[in-house]
């Protein structure tokens, strides 16, 4: 994170490519962190959760949570790449948004998927309580991942519209994203 700031400070003078390839490494940086910190402190909980009751689940829970991360990875690699290469002008923004977006509505797909599939093992198939359980719980990751990604998608509108708007310095605004992506990371930690 170090790393980036300095290299922001050093490459304000430069083109607009160069700003704009550390604007948008930056920012696929900070998302990915402050999901990859949810993901990993949810599931390191609900591990932790089911030791104490000496299920022998919990470690298949634990590795199960790890499986949403090459989907969430490819739609963040494809916004980043799209930010990039896609935009010669403020409309790089645009570009961002249009994938985040596409991955909210595939989360969003896959929890409504999950959260049937859980009423259906719950109401016709009770006695097979092991797939009720793991519907319960892929519906339940998916819905806070979906919930989080909105939070950060919308501190994301923040930091590209209003502060600059009111600030026209890109330091400010990148310092203060900062500052509110780890200020979130630390807090779900």
């Amino acid at each position: 994170m170090l790393l980036i700031i300095f290299l922001s400070l050093s490459l304000i003078r430069l083109p607009f490519s160069a700003r704009l390839f550390v604007r948008s490494f930056s920012t696929f940086f900070f998302h990915s962190n402050i999901i990859l910190s949810f993901s990993l402190s949810l599931s390191l909980s609900l591990s932790l959760s089911l030791s104490e009751i000496h299920s022998p689940y919990s470690f298949f829970l634990f590795f199960l949570s790890f499986s949403f991360f090459p989907f969430l990875s490819f739609f963040f690699f494809l916004s980043f790449f799209l930010s990039f290469f896609l935009s010669r002008s403020r409309f790089h923004h645009f570009f961002f948004c249009i994938c985040l977006f596409i991955s909210f509505f595939f989360f969003f797909l896959f929890s409504f998927i999950f959260f049937f599939l859980f009423l259906f093992s719950f109401f016709f198939l009770f006695f097979f309580f092991l797939f009720s359980f793991f519907f319960f719980f892929l519906s339940f990751s998916f819905f806070f991942l979906f919930s989080f990604l909105f939070l950060s998608f919308f501190i994301f509108l923040i930091y590209s519209f209003i502060f600059p708007i009111f600030f026209r310095s890109d330091i400010f605004s990148f310092f203060v994203f900062f500052i509110i992506n780890n200020s979130f990371s630390i807090s779900f930690i």
